[in-house]
């Protein structure tokens, strides 16, 4: 269930940029 958190933190760094 790692993953999930990546790509999690993945879609909030995009949200950013």
């Amino acid at each position: 269930m790692l993953y999930w958190i990546v790509i999690s933190t993945f879609q909030r760094l995009s949200d950013l940029l």
